[in-house]
């Protein structure tokens, strides 16, 4: 089982790319694959309690989580850290500047075979690998769902175009999760 998020709609963003790929995944009709899907509040509190809640709902460790959320860039990233520090007002007005947990590193780093993920793929599509995934929910959510995994199975997050195509994303997608399939 693939546990898989995304994010609800934010700010200057009414369609969240994350949120239409997970829901669109189960109408491929030629995709099978066992996995369960979440969609996480924009909230600093709500959103690590319904992950928590997403996580605790399954009956086993999943075989890998993959985040999903958007950013400005026009190729899709590949997030091989998540840092231990969030900035930014979330859509409970919430604003946070501090670390994420004054009890855990720095930096947390993926499970994922990132460089052979992009090996792969980079022939295929725009892709990259990225060493910052910003400071706001994405890093949040992404920093605690890798210290939550306490290293027991792999977590990635993976940013794509805030302004992505849905029905070409959701193909690209699905192409990253048959060979995240593939390797675990």
């Amino acid at each position: 089982m693939i546990l898989i998020t995304g994010f609800e709609p934010f700010a200057n963003f009414p369609n969240n790319l994350s949120k239409s790929i997970c829901l669109n995944l189960n109408q491929v009709s030629n995709f099978s694959m066992n996995f369960k899907i979440h969609i996480l509040p924009v909230s600093w509190k709500r959103s690590l309690y319904l992950y928590k809640k997403a996580l605790n709902s399954l009956e086993v460790d999943p075989t890998a989580v993959v985040l999903l959320g958007i950013h400005e860039s026009n190729k899709i990233s590949l997030e091989k850290f998540a840092i231990n520090f969030s900035c930014g007002i979330d859509n409970d007005n919430q604003i946070r500047t501090c670390p994420i947990s004054y009890n855990l590193p720095i930096i947390k780093k993926t499970l994922f075979p990132i460089d052979s993920l992009y090996s792969f793929l980079g022939e295929m599509m725009d892709i990259r690998i990225s060493y910052f995934p910003g400071f706001y929910l994405c890093n949040f959510i992404y920093y605690w769902a890798l210290a939550l995994a306490e290293n027991r199975y792999p977590v990635l997050f993976i940013h794509l175009p805030a302004r992505g195509n849905k029905k070409e994303y959701l193909k690209k997608f699905i192409l990253i999760l048959r060979l995240i399939k593939f390797l675990f």
